[in-house]
């Protein structure tokens, strides 16, 4: 019996993007984690992000909570 081999390979289908929301069709290779084949706007698969981010309501950009001061709502480039 051969062994189990995961398809990480061409993915057609439609996808709704859970980091930007963004929906897209896509024939890239899939994630091997998550099966999801990553968004063209940002870049991301279905894999939920290593560290928390928060998006700076100054500059619109997702940014690791070290970007912040304690408390503040901009980000140390907004500020």
């Amino acid at each position: 019996m051969a062994p189990f081999i995961l398809d990480t390979g061409p993915q057609a289908g439609e996808y709704i993007c859970e980091h930007c929301s963004q929906e897209y069709g896509s024939f890239e290779a899939a994630c091997p984690s998550c099966r999801i084949p990553k968004c063209p706007e940002c870049g991301r698969c279905g894999c939920a992000p290593r560290m928390a981010e928060r998006q700076c309501p100054g500059c619109f950009t997702l940014h690791p909570p070290k970007m912040f001061a304690d408390g503040a709502e901009r980000c140390l480039d907004c500020s």
